[in-house]
């Protein structure tokens, strides 16, 4: 696991595959860390781990700028290793 990596309670890792490691990313320059395993996904950033939606709901109000153009193209990333996992 990279140095500032974080996996919380409810990650499930099998397999590399089941790991989405960017950053540094947004305003704090921080890793964002998505596990896939056994369907259930995870989305975690500095103090934040939930779900993709609230995640999606948190970057979305958030003022507009260069932090949140790169969380939502993450987003949209991440949406399409999770269809490609079977996550939701």
């Amino acid at each position: 696991i990279a140095p500032r990596m974080v996996l919380r309670e409810r990650a499930i890792v099998r397999e590399t595959r089941d790991v989405l490691c960017i950053g540094p990313i947004g305003s704090r320059q921080d890793f964002l860390t998505v596990t896939f395993g056994d369907g259930v996904l995870q989305v975690t950033t500095g103090c934040f781990s939930s779900t993709l939606a609230d995640f999606e709901a948190e970057v979305n109000g958030k003022p507009d700028g260069y932090a949140k153009d790169e969380y939502l193209a993450v987003i949209e990333l991440i949406k399409l290793r999770a269809k490609e996992r079977g996550a939701t």
